[in-house]
């Protein structure tokens, strides 16, 4: 790994645009520090959960983060940026939890687990079990684990089942409804399609993924002949039923939220109880 003990810590200590920086920076190599156990400290630093990383702030505050290492006269300390969303093979995720139908239309070849000792039979435990659902609910709907956290929050403040409130929450998403409607092939293109702007609620673009549908919204496409002919092509290649909570109109490409979501028709063999108790203890 390279090292850095040339580079001058005082070429950036008098600078007072780096208050903000040496703040956050300090206390985060102070609470790694504490560890004196460990030879080698790893610095995690969530992409998500700091102001510091982007365009601008980030060469300055990895240079911060160098005269600082210095400045504890340690080498020892190393720095990790770890990005919020999953951008690996899917096909791992696939072979780890099963079928995932919105993460991926590909099928493995392989019905082992991924890694060197996947073909090796291992005992789960019952932690094992509500990780895996928890796992599996989270990379089907594609969503990050404060993201999941933030969700379960919600339907404990709800009246009537937790899980299925959870599921129903999940299920009336904007980048999942496109998707169950056949618009996308995967989740993922769904949501691309979102961000992008080609879907309007009620006539009004919206790019937000995680926004929640209401009954009786209208979901259409803009008249863009491109995007049209891409979404007539995925409606001819679509392989899952419409569920009972959306109704289509293949002629306009136009959509109705019918109602709330039902848990029959979610396509996920999920055991959402497990997902409950896994958070139980840990919220």
């Amino acid at each position: 790994m390279q090292r850095y003990d040339d580079h001058d810590p005082a070429s950036l200590s008098g600078a007072g645009e780096y208050s903000e920086l040496e703040r956050e920076t300090m206390s985060l190599l102070r609470s790694v520090k504490k560890k004196k156990s460990k030879r080698l400290f790893l610095l995690n630093v969530h992409v998500h959960d700091t102001k510091l990383y982007n365009g601008k702030n980030y060469s300055k505050f990895f240079s911060l983060f160098l005269c600082l290492r210095n400045k504890f006269q340690t080498e020892n300390i190393f720095l990790k940026l770890i990005m919020s969303k999953y951008r690996g093979p899917r096909l791992r995720i696939v072979r780890r939890l099963g079928e995932l139908s919105a993460c991926t239309r590909k099928i493995p070849k392989r019905s082992t687990r991924p890694g060197q000792h996947g073909e090796n039979r291992r005992k789960l435990t019952q932690f094992a079990y509500r990780l895996a659902e928890k796992q599996k609910l989270r990379f089907y709907y594609g969503i990050s684990e404060r993201q999941l956290v933030r969700y379960v929050k919600s339907a404990r403040k709800a009246q009537g089942s937790t899980g299925q409130i959870l599921l129903q929450q999940l299920e009336i998403r904007l980048d999942n409804i496109v998707h169950r409607l056949g618009w996308a092939p995967t989740l993922p293109a769904a949501r691309q399609l979102v961000s992008h702007g080609h879907i309007l609620v009620n006539k009004k673009c919206v790019t937000i993924s995680s926004f929640s549908c209401s009954p009786n919204q209208v979901i259409t496409i803009p008249d863009e002949i491109p995007i049209r002919r891409l979404v007539e092509k995925n409606l001819h290649e679509r392989i899952q039923n419409l569920p009972s909570h959306l109704s289509l109109n293949v002629g306009n490409i136009t959509a109705v939220v019918n109602q709330i979501a039902d848990r029959r028709s979610l396509p996920l063999n999920l055991n959402e109880l497990l997902v409950i108790e896994y958070y139980s203890n840990r919220l």
